[in-house]
């Protein structure tokens, strides 16, 4: 039973740290987008002030 226990125990941290891991990997990937939409809106302003 105890060896039972240390198993499920060492699955459920594997899992969580798993779930934490991806979580900030896709928080990064958010902000890298969000930044890529910011520079492309940045280019556009810039685009238009050159047009006038």
């Amino acid at each position: 039973m105890i060896v039972l226990d240390i198993i499920t125990l060492t699955i459920i941290i594997i899992c969580l740290v798993g779930a934490v891991f991806s979580t900030l990997l896709w928080l990064a990937y958010k902000k890298q987008w969000i930044k890529k939409i910011k520079e492309r809106k940045e280019n556009k302003t810039i685009d238009l002030n050159e047009n006038e």
